[in-house]
């Protein structure tokens, strides 16, 4: 094996590799081609500090919502953030979601979204609002299988009280 160095490139969200030229006309490389790479920078440290516990010990993660809710209500979708989708198995494949509408059975997409199957709970629960928390919870003794609670936030300036004549 014989080991060389490539550049990184960020190219919108992700990054390219950039292969010596020498490299690629040694191998005759063509579009699409694939390559295997091992990695031997150290893992940042902040990573293992993301949780409190092992990744594989936590049964529930909480998420609450952020100002940006239009297009979750407008597209009928939940967003994941990366630091939580360890939670849920890989883009791709079916798990249940466990909600008050029922049983569904959807997936994470490869962009961190929940869409599959989810538009009944999204009539049922009505808008999601900026401080709304969702709640994942794991059941335990059957894979993929996970509850979804829903907290509203309370509206703090809408008052009840009639008007004094």
């Amino acid at each position: 094996m014989k080991e060389f160095r490539v550049k990184l490139k960020k190219v919108g969200s992700g990054f390219m590799i950039r292969l010596p030229k020498m490299i690629s006309d040694r191998f005759r490389f063509r579009d699409g081609d694939e390559i295997k790479i091992s990695i031997l920078a150290p893992v940042p440290s902040e990573q293992g500090d993301l949780w409190k516990k092992p990744p594989e010990e936590i049964t529930s993660v909480s998420l609450t919502l952020s100002e940006d809710t239009h297009s979750l209500n407008m597209y009928n979708r939940i967003y994941i953030p990366a630091k939580l989708r360890f939670f849920f198995p890989p883009a791709g494949v079916d798990f249940i979601l466990r909600t008050n509408v029922g049983n569904l059975t959807t997936h994470l997409t490869s962009d961190g979204f929940i869409k599959k199957n989810i538009f009944r709970w999204f009539s049922f629960n009505g808008p999601l609002e900026a401080g709304d928390n969702l709640d994942f919870i794991e059941e335990q003794g059957t894979p993929h299988k996970y509850r979804m609670v829903l907290q509203k936030q309370l509206m703090a300036n809408v008052t009840d009280k009639p008007e004094k004549k």
